[in-house]
């Protein structure tokens, strides 16, 4: 059962409130919610009230008598339909999903936040469903949390490691042997520290038959190429969260394909570096770019097919 402390974290998480504004409306500093929160203190029953109503709670539900009405959803509550069943319509609640994964995340559960995946996994739920549907809101939703300073940065950054995990748990559990024409290498931008997209991606690309390499960041531009090379691959996918770093995107580019053994090589560019400019993709000198995975899969066959065409044509 949650503590006092953690039921009132997750109450102000909920609603969007930050320690410090919480603070105001108590009359108390800062450091007593924080002091709250990680139950080394304990609010008097006056202050007990004023956090109950202000949440809109009962001080019962406070204290744990209750569970609360928007976290009892579990999944078998939103159970799968069976997929062979056609008479049955399948519906999925992935809002549920991510709110109840990201909860336990914010009340350190971590055991539970892992068994939680791996039993939607279980009951059907495709790996790359759980990365587009649940896992990307839950990290967008985390970042917008620290932004606005309800979280702090070594919260965010447990929500990050915990996800990275269970993408490599369930890589492993749907991990085969690819036999490929098509190689692709999945890398991101010197200087980006959000690397869960590009290892998302790459899973991606596997489970549509490309055999696929991920470095994850800082490498070096000659070692990069020497594999590139060597495993005779046709296509890079570079990532890059931030705008500042499109100059980066642009120079690794550059530099790859000045080498006359990769005049060939297609480049597909995406991330959040370039949803907010349609041509910056072309700025940089790739010849392709994705907004979601999906359309990366997609992209990425396309530009085998041109590649394909070309070296025919030679």
């Amino acid at each position: 059962m949650n503590s006092l402390g953690m039921k009132i974290k997750e109450l102000r998480i909920r609603d969007g409130v930050s320690q410090k504004d919480l603070a105001k409306i108590l009359k108390i500093g800062q450091t007593t919610i924080a002091n709250y929160e990680s139950d080394i203190r304990q609010p008097n029953l006056d202050k007990l009230k004023l956090i109950a109503d202000f949440f809109h709670v009962s001080v019962d539900e406070l204290l744990g008598r209750h569970i609360f009405a928007d976290r009892q959803k579990k999944p078998d509550q939103n159970r799968i339909i069976n997929k062979t069943d056609k008479k049955s319509v399948r519906v999925i609640d992935y809002e549920v999903f991510s709110s109840s994964y990201l909860s336990l995340l914010l009340s350190h559960n971590k055991n539970d936040a892992l068994d939680y995946i791996k039993s939607l996994y279980r009951e059907g739920i495709d790996a790359t469903d759980i990365y587009t549907h649940i896992f990307k809101p839950t990290l967008h939703e985390a970042g917008r949390l620290w932004e606005n300073g309800i979280i702090n940065v070594a919260e965010e950054h447990y929500i990050t490691e915990i996800t990275q995990s269970l993408i490599s748990h369930l890589s492993i559990v749907n991990s085969g042997v690819i036999h490929s024409d098509h190689r692709a290498f999945v890398v991101n931008v010197c200087g980006e520290d959000h690397l869960l997209a590009g290892k998302m991606i790459a899973d991606y690309f596997e489970r549509s038959h490309i055999e696929t390499y991920y470095l994850g960041r800082e490498v070096p531009i000659r070692s990069l190429i020497d594999n590139l090379i060597s495993t005779g691959a046709g296509l890079i996918a570079i990532s890059a969260t931030m705008s500042e770093n499109l100059d980066k995107v642009k120079e690794m580019i550059e530099n790859i394909k000045r080498h006359p053994k990769l005049v060939n090589l297609k480049v597909l560019v995406g991330g959040q570096a370039f949803d907010h400019n349609d041509d910056a993709w072309k700025s940089v000198g790739a010849d392709g770019t994705a907004k979601t995975f999906e359309e990366a899969v997609v992209v990425a066959h396309e530009l085998f097919s041109m590649q394909g065409k070309e070296q025919s044509d030679e």
